[in-house]
């Protein structure tokens, strides 16, 4: 981001927020879709907490990026989530 720039004129970062909320919010998403059927099995609370606990480790990534200064802690951090949804997606 050039030094002239304000943190709320960085399209990047709009589009990273979003994706962060995005993902909060699928959690919502997961949790009525689950209670169809009353989490019958086990498995099922697996996507239910991934999604909880993602966009806080997306959320501590992004604030050590863009206010701390460690910008490959959010670029780790976003790897590891995103890796992490794959395995979550593929033991479904």
């Amino acid at each position: 981001m050039a030094a002239n720039r304000k943190w709320y004129q960085d399209r990047r970062l709009w589009v990273e927020a979003f994706v962060l909320v995005n993902l909060a919010f699928l959690s919502v998403d997961i949790y009525i879709a689950h209670s169809v059927n009353e989490f019958r099995r086990w498995p099922e609370y697996i996507p239910l907490y991934f999604s909880l606990a993602a966009p806080a480790v997306l959320l501590v990534g992004l604030l050590a990026g863009e206010w701390g200064g460690y910008r490959s802690a959010w670029r780790d951090l976003g790897y590891l989530v995103g890796w992490a949804a794959v395995a979550v997606g593929w033991s479904a």
